[in-house]
């Protein structure tokens, strides 16, 4: 009963772990300033965080979609596929 209850333990945290997609990166401006407070969303999701004031993000997609959107008032909004997604430019509006 032990060793059984240690095998459905340990597929359960492997099974959990898979789900998981960590994506890291930077928001710049035209400047290569950081921009602060821009919200990256998994497209198609209720997955967000912010950029913090150096302009960087970490957001845990969950395996789920396969873009991200940047969303800043005053910046035109920007769309970047997670698997290349390191260093994005935000270009102000007009």
């Amino acid at each position: 009963m032990k060793n059984y209850l240690i095998l459905v333990l340990f597929v359960f945290f492997v099974s959990c772990s898979s789900e998981h997609q960590i994506i890291e990166g930077k928001v710049v401006n035209a400047n290569d300033d950081p921009v602060e407070d821009v919200l990256v969303q998994v497209m198609g999701t209720d997955l967000f965080e912010y950029t913090n004031e150096d302009g960087y993000f970490k957001i845990d997609t969950k395996s789920r979609g396969e873009e991200l959107i940047f969303n800043k008032e005053g910046y035109e909004f920007q769309r970047a596929s997670i698997n290349q997604v390191k260093e994005v430019l935000l270009s102000k509006k007009d």
